[in-house]
């Protein structure tokens, strides 16, 4: 190994300008005050490290190591005890809404034999978990009876991966990768907070988020009279402490129509709804407005943003958002969209705080023309990880008033099930979903894997503590369903230049909206200010060749239309589709700002800058 002294800098990877040499520490691993000296204070399993210097000592190698990227490092370590972590990629666990306990095997093609035979996959899963000391195939097992809640954050790093096939020919990723939770730390801390009212109990909070707009009183009132019967029937079972209800009503633009009053307003909180007679009497209050939109679609996202940010959510495992309108929702490209957000961003935010959504769409005649469009963002809307779920869109058929009273009663009733079968103890079968499944059923589902997660925060589960192991990204019993999702560790400084980027880029293609032609050019001279080697765009080169957008999305296993987008390219796409493209990048901007605010899920290793905290980035909002 050749000698490199990175001084006060850590090292920068090879090829890159910009791109630090990262390390994952091994558990055991311990620092030296000098390369080759003794060892001295252990270092937590899987610190994320950032390589200052690398040094041959008797002919073994060294490297000097940091938790900062200031200049201050920590001391030394044999390179045996770090595994270089190139892409910094890492793996969350999906929701338990059907899927088995992922196994961790000792070798890819015990993995790949397994892919091959789901029956084989059962009954290697079912003798693991009878016999969790038996580790001769099966490394280790995610946790069977809770699971690892989607709050809190632990490390599985992806070292290596290769691709494979399943009996069906379909693609899945064999995936070598690392496991550590930080358990008590600080990062793992908010999750107690989460259950800080009456802690022993799984209580489901249900935010209807309605239209009340012109001509929606008769839903508006039956929605009233429907979680009254609700209320009165978890009364009789004296679980009233159990179930809330809240309400948010949403309109369209004050500043285009100031007559509406509000775009989207609480008006009834979580701790109001409790009381079924406080409910009743708030809700009488609300009227649908007099006064008409000036649009048929209406600010369904600020409503539902309403519900996410606005509501008290904490000491409530359930989490539900029931969307009633019988209109298309504003995007992004409106001006008079108060979110500037557009469906995919809104579920991510909704996500972010284990919240699901489903959509009630009454298909009126009246808005016949918005019916396809409508129900295309609403599907989106209400996208769900597990595919046998599919999405929690609704459709009301000629927004018949009675049927939406028999959907929301449908939905709800679940819900007060599930928490009444919990609190008397009743064992909670794992969802079994059918090709076409049924409202309930998918709300079963959904219901379960909330209860999981509650129950993972509940007895602390964590993920599973091991060194190195082979898993796949699908579950080994029924490939059909994700078992993680891919996510980059971006810093704070990476995802602010990240925004900063995507605000040039925006920046650049409303500038030249009548010239499209030169919109490459502005964007090289902006990138100018950003200390961005522009030459290779003037060279007719894509978005990634001219460094616009950061090192650290390239080489990721995604596929993006914003790194291949060329000048040539750019000037082939209609107006709309240059439009759908920069609208896309906006509504990623305002998503990352989600992410910046969710203090929850950042962490800092050993006493790291603000700046190098880190935070777990799903490649699917990557631009």
């Amino acid at each position: 190994m050749v000698d490199v002294d990175g001084g006060q800098r850590p090292l920068l990877m090879a090829g890159k300008k910009t791109l630090f040499q990262r390390v994952l520490s091994k558990p055991g691993a311990k620092l030296s005050h000098d390369a080759g000296g003794a060892p001295g204070e252990a270092l937590p399993a899987f610190s994320v490290l950032y390589v200052y210097q690398r040094k041959d000592v008797d002919g073994s190698p060294w490297v000097r190591v940091g938790a900062a990227t200031d200049g201050r490092s920590d001391g030394w370590l044999p390179a045996a005890q770090v595994s270089d972590w190139k892409q910094s990629l890492v793996l969350k666990f999906t929701e338990r809404s059907g899927r088995a306990p992922v196994m961790f095997l000792r070798q890819s093609s015990e993995v790949e034999k397994l892919l091959a035979d789901p029956a084989a996959a059962k009954g290697v899963l079912a003798k693991a978990q009878k016999n969790s000391e038996d580790n001769q195939q099966v490394l280790a097992l995610e946790p069977t009876a809770s699971a690892v809640p989607q709050n809190q954050f632990y490390l599985l790093p992806i070292f290596d991966s290769k691709e494979s096939f399943d009996e069906n020919g379909q693609p899945v990723q064999l995936l070598n990768i690392a496991s550590i939770d930080p358990g008590s730390s600080a990062a793992a801390k908010p999750a107690a907070r989460a259950l800080n009212v009456n802690a022993d109990a799984f209580r489901t909070a249900v935010v209807l988020v309605v239209d009340t707009t012109v001509s929606m009183q008769p839903y508006i009132d039956q929605v009233r009279d429907v979680v009254h019967e609700l209320q009165a029937r978890i009364a009789e079972r004296g679980e009233l402490d159990s179930v809330s209800f809240g309400l948010v009503g949403f309109r369209n633009s004050i500043k285009k129509t100031p007559g509406l009053e509000y775009v989207a307003k609480t008006l009834i909180t979580l701790d109001q709804g409790r009381d079924p007679q406080r409910f009743l009497d708030m809700a009488r209050q609300v009227k649908a407005s007099t006064v008409s939109s000036h649009s048929f679609n209406e600010d369904a996202f600020a409503g539902v943003m309403q519900a996410v940010d606005g509501m008290d959510w904490s000491g409530y495992g359930g989490r539900i958002i029931l969307l009633v309108t019988d209109a298309g929702a504003l995007r992004k490209n409106d001006p008079f969209a108060a979110t500037q957000m557009n469906e995919a961003e809104v579920r991510q935010a909704a996500l972010g705080k284990q919240i699901k959504i489903y959509a009630l769409h009454l298909r009126t005649e009246a808005g016949k023309r918005t019916h396809s469009g409508a129900e295309t963002q609403y599907r989106v809307l209400t996208a769900d990880a597990n595919p046998q779920i599919g999405d929690l869109y609704t459709p009301v058929p000629g927004g018949d008033v009675r049927k939406l009273g028999e959907r929301v009663d449908e939905i709800g009733s679940v819900f007060a099930n599930l928490v009444h079968q919990v609190r008397n103890n009743t064992p909670q079968p794992v969802p079994l979903l059918s090709a076409a499944p049924t409202l309930a059923d998918k709300s079963a589902a959904v219901g379960y894997a909330m209860h999981m997660d509650f129950l993972g925060r509940k007895t602390a589960s964590q993920a599973p503590q091991l060194v190195s192991a082979w898993t796949a990204d699908r579950d080994l019993t029924n490939p059909a369903l994700p078992a993680f999702q891919v996510c980059v560790m971006l810093t704070k400084l990476q995802l602010n230049d990240l925004q900063q980027s995507l605000k040039l880029i925006v920046d650049a293609a409303r500038k030249t909206q009548t010239s499209p032609k030169d919109f490459f050019q502005e964007i090289a001279s902006a990138s100018a200010y950003m200390s961005r080697d522009p030459q290779a765009l003037r060279k007719g080169g894509n978005l990634a060749d001219g460094g616009i957008l950061g090192e650290y999305l390239e080489g990721l296993p995604y596929r993006s239309k914003s790194l291949s987008m060329t000048q040539d390219l750019w000037l082939s796409l209609s107006v709309a589709e240059q439009e759908d493209f920069i609208d896309e990048l906006d509504s990623k901007i305002r998503l990352y700002e989600t992410f910046h605010n969710d203090v929850a899920n950042w962490v800092r290793f050993g006493d790291a800058e603000p700046g190098d905290a880190l935070y777990r980035v799903p490649l699917s909002t990557l631009p």
